[in-house]
């Protein structure tokens, strides 16, 4: 079973020659891999804009009273929705190319049994566009507003990532996409150290605010350290077949990237980390991985102390410490019901009330994507910060409960075959449930959406033995 686990195993669907032998799932596989290098490509455009002075010089920034840290902010999003909408396009495109060569298997009954979250995603896009349809502000509700831009097409864009990752059958291209995945944002978190200690007008020139890298606010590059971090994991705990260089290499990276994350302080995705393994470590150990309880000790021994060292002798450690003493604090505002219970989680419970009773106004058809604007927006015009109470207001109930069916199904069936999944497969499926951990707290945004559903994709593969739904070539003979 490890073979199969940890090894490119050419199966029947991927056997023959020609470009419709493997040439799809490869087109896939570079798709995927320009998402996962689409925020180094970005990195790179702010510093080549940045020593071109597109957005203005030092001297005349100062000379407005602007400061470093924000002035391109725009320019820096719309750089990157650009790119977002090119690639999506270009992966939407591909999909529906695949999906009229697949038509027989994705209309056959027996698919729709044996993966039925593919058809609860395609009915709640389309239930979503009947809310968008329907929605008091239809222009945000199929576009998005110019910040978030969580309107219907980004909707499709990542139900097209979503797809086109699940084509991916071959186990050495799903490592990679892994692999690559976590190197970038290992890279960019490097960048962010920098940020974070040298004081350099020319880097705050060209990086649209501090911790945030190219995601424009830090609590969406969180998200993006926090998948990366369990992805490392997974990597060091399934990629069995690793040489012992490589899985030191992958354990330094888990560790490395849980420190730029603390650094970071996005505290909702490091609880999301924190939830994540035992997860993680479950899938281990039911899939036949071994752990040696002696050297465990060891090293959790050796990981409380440093633990306590840096916790209580350093201002970031000291930060951390101060979030975890008022979250307990805002938990027992919420079990006993305080007067400022609304204050919890920075705001947060208190938006939520309010979304929850947006909801019972609008329980079937919801108020459309984006739709929580002008006179149906929450208090100070924010979000919900919570991911699943989002989709049911943009969505209605109906909506979520397709969603939440899809997703339920999924773990379900793959619950049931634990045993049989490969390594990529469970190194994915830690790094989907990490940033589901993170969006009760968090904000869908069109930067970082993309690869839960990149991850989610490489999840509904199983092994390599299956036939995926949508790749042309499972539809030849071998």
């Amino acid at each position: 079973m490890d073979d199969i686990r940890n090894r490119g195993v050419r199966t029947p669907a991927g056997r023959g020659s020609g470009f419709f032998a493997q040439d799809w799932q490869k087109l896939a596989f570079f798709l995927m891999l320009l998402w996962c290098l689409l925020p180094l490509v970005m990195c790179v455009d702010y510093v080549v804009s940045g020593m071109l002075g597109r957005y203005s010089t030092l001297e005349e920034l100062r000379q407005q009273g602007l400061s470093l840290g924000y002035v391109n902010y725009d320019e820096a999003l719309g750089d990157y929705q650009k790119f977002f909408f090119a690639l999506g396009g270009i992966t939407l495109c591909f999909d529906l190319i695949c999906l009229i060569l697949s038509r027989r298997r994705v209309f056959s009954l027996a698919s729709v049994r044996k993966k039925p979250w593919f058809y609860l995603f395609g009915l709640f896009l389309l239930w979503a566009f009947v809310c968008a349809e329907l929605s008091d502000y239809r222009r945000y509700a199929l576009y998005g507003s110019d910040y978030l831009r969580d309107g219907l097409t980004s909707y499709l864009v990542y139900g097209a990532v979503f797809l086109c990752a699940s084509m991916i059958q071959n186990i050495a291209l799903r490592r990679r996409i892994l692999q690559v995945f976590a190197a970038v944002i290992s890279f960019l978190a490097l960048v962010m150290l920098i940020q974070e200690n040298v004081e350099n007008d020319f880097i705050n020139y060209c990086f649209s605010s501090r911790r945030a890298v190219v995601f424009n606010q830090f609590n969406h590059f969180g998200y993006m350290l926090c998948m990366a971090a369990v992805t490392a994991l997974g990597l060091f705990l399934f990629d069995r077949g690793a040489k012992r260089g490589l899985k030191c290499l992958y354990l330094a990276d888990f560790f490395y990237l849980v420190y730029a994350l603390v650094v970071n302080d996005t505290f909702g995705a490091l609880l999301a980390v924190v939830v994540a393994l035992p997860v993680v470590f479950i899938f281990y150990a039911r899939t036949g991985g071994k752990l040696n309880l002696r050297a465990l000790a060891i090293v959790l021994a050796l990981a409380i102390l440093l633990g306590v060292c840096f916790f209580a002798l350093t201002p970031i450690g000291k930060s951390v410490l101060e979030n975890f003493t008022h979250l307990i604090r805002d938990v027992g505002k919420i079990l006993t019901n305080a007067e400022d219970a609304g204050n919890a989680g920075t705001d947060r419970f208190g938006l939520w009330q309010q979304t929850v009773e947006k909801i019972s106004k609008r329980p079937i058809f919801g108020y459309g994507p984006e739709g929580l604007i002008r006179r149906h927006a929450l208090s100070e015009g924010r979000m919900p910060h919570n991911a699943y109470l989002q989709i049911a207001a943009y969505t209605g109930i109906p909506g979520f409960v397709l969603y939440l069916l899809a997703i339920v199904s999924l773990a379900v069936h793959h619950l049931k075959r634990l045993k049989m999944l490969d390594a990529m497969v469970l190194t994915a499926s830690g790094a989907a449930f990490a940033y589901m951990a993170s969006a009760f707290v968090g904000v869908p945004v069109f930067n970082t959406e993309p690869y839960f559903w990149l991850f989610l994709g490489l999840v509904t593969v199983g092994t390599e033995w299956e036939k995926p739904l949508i790749c042309p070539e499972a539809n030849r003979q071998p």
